[in-house]
């Protein structure tokens, strides 16, 4: 074969010192290093311990540094009062907790406080951002009944115990805790059955069913004072133990299980207007209430409002129910109402204290969810339909299986719990200014439904809550 063959001679070959495989200088270099390092120790202890804080920065402090945006991210505020935080990407779950879901979770900071068994004897708080069993309390009162309800009060969670039903024997209990640490700071008993409580400045005003109808209380929960106790509406069965509905914002508070219905001064406890044809009592976030009346017209079901401030003076009549949308911007200046209308659905628009509608959209059906985002969005069964805000005019309509109970949006973008082709549970963000989905995730198995709480969303499912983010 030629000189390059396979029978050419191998030859030797002396290779550099920085040509030696990694193991031979490996081996080589660690002696080198210790007799420097005795050469020089002070030289050498400097720089381990210099590495050494170089580890710990990496594998401590870095993970904290992540914590931390994340925390600032979670905790961090929406557009406007009621929206969530950001819907641009698809929703997944960050972590889950044990929890009974018949008592609405409350956020206190970065605390959410939670009921943890069924009936709900216990409470435990739950770091927001991690998930993380902080502490857990319970059961409370002198009759230790199951929580009912509860407020976040400033820095403190406020909750009503007691048992359903009327009576007052044995009485509720009002539990104020501080929600960072779980210490109870005051535990009283408040004669009577009340099972919904809402916050008034540093007090809490309590709702239930006593034995002449609907009652409702003013109480000091740290010391357990009866502020007030306003004459209960006795239109009600005198057995009925229906659902009650309250709140309360600026002066006013508004308890209602139809047929009883209660409006008050939340100073003092007198009763605001009401009289026998209101059908309907809803409170606004702005502290006005709404008083709607229905008449059957024709086969249609007409309707009439009166929006009425916190001294019971009429500042605005309209035609149709007025209507509060789960998502409202505060910065809208609209009044909306809806009317059945010859088996179609009216939606008017009132600016200000205008008795005139600026503008009257007729649509096939719908229920009024959003104002936000330059649209006005209706919710149907099988669709949503975005209206401009401005004009009533319709701009988009989408198909989805739209599921009750539930509208959320960032501002931009509007997100609603659906059916997914395969029947399961999911819920799918839309672009608010052409009605594009953005994105479909599946929910979990066990899903009740998605609440906001802050500006984040949570599942309540069957035992526990699940964070979305």
């Amino acid at each position: 074969m030629g000189p390059h063959g396979r029978d050419r001679p191998l030859q030797m070959v002396l290779l550099d010192d920085d040509e030696q495989d990694d193991g031979s200088r490996a081996a080589d270099d660690a002696p080198r290093l210790w007799a420097w390092a005795r050469r020089r120790p002070l030289v050498a202890v400097i720089g381990g311990c210099s590495a050494l804080v170089l580890v710990a920065a990496f594998v401590v402090v870095a993970p904290r540094l992540t914590a931390g945006r994340e925390r600032t991210a979670v905790l961090s505020a929406a557009s406007f009062e009621g929206a969530v935080h950001s819907l641009a990407h698809p929703l997944e779950e960050r972590w889950s907790v044990a929890a009974d879901s018949s008592v609405v979770p409350v956020l206190v900071g970065d605390t959410l406080v939670v009921a943890t068994d069924d009936p709900a004897h216990h409470l435990a708080g739950i770091d927001v951002v991690t998930g993380e069993r902080l502490w857990d309390r319970g059961p409370f009162g002198s009759a230790g009944s199951p929580v009912q309800d509860c407020v976040a009060l400033g820095g403190s969670v406020a909750c009503v115990a007691g048992r359903p039903g009327r009576g007052s024997d044995p009485p509720s209990s009002v539990v104020l805790l501080d929600a960072t640490a779980g210490r109870v700071l005051a535990a009283h008993d408040v004669p009577g059955r009340w099972g919904e409580i809402a916050a008034v400045g540093r007090d809490v005003v309590l709702a239930g069913w006593v034995p002449d109808g609907l009652g409702v209380v003013r109480v000091d929960p740290r010391t357990g004072a009866v502020r007030w106790a306003a004459p209960p509406s006795d239109r009600a069965h005198p057995r009925d133990t229906g659902n009650i509905t309250l709140a309360a914002s600026g002066d006013v508070v508004v308890a209602s299980s139809f047929p009883s219905q209660l409006a008050l001064h939340a100073t003092d406890g007198t009763a605001l207007p009401l009289d026998d044809a209101d059908d309907v009592v809803r409170l606004r976030t702005d502290g006005t209430y709404v008083r709607t009346r229905y008449l059957s017209n024709a086969g249609s079901i007409a309707a009439a409002s009166r929006v009425t401030d916190g001294t019971g003076q009429v500042v605005l009549t309209t035609q149709g129910e007025a209507l509060e949308p789960s998502v409202d911007d505060p910065a809208s200046p609209r009044t909306l109402t809806v009317e059945e209308v010859d088996g179609a659905v009216a939606v008017r628009a009132y600016l200000g204290r205008s008795t005139e509608a600026s503008w009257l959209a007729t649509e096939p059906a719908g229920s009024v969810v959003l104002d936000a985002g330059g649209r006005v969005l209706l919710e149907r069964e099988e669709s949503l339909v975005g209206l401009d805000a401005a004009t009533g005019r319709r701009v988009w309509q989408r198909p989805v299986a739209v599921e009750p109970r539930g509208v959320f949006s960032d501002g931009s973008r509007v997100a609603v719990p659906v059916r997914m082709p395969d029947g399961s549970r999911g819920i799918a963000a839309f672009r608010l200014d052409d009605g594009d989905q953005v994105w479909r995730v599946t929910l979990p198995d066990d899903t009740r439904r998605v609440v906001r709480l802050g500006a984040q969303l949570y599942v309540l499912a069957d035992d526990r809550v699940v964070a979305l983010r």
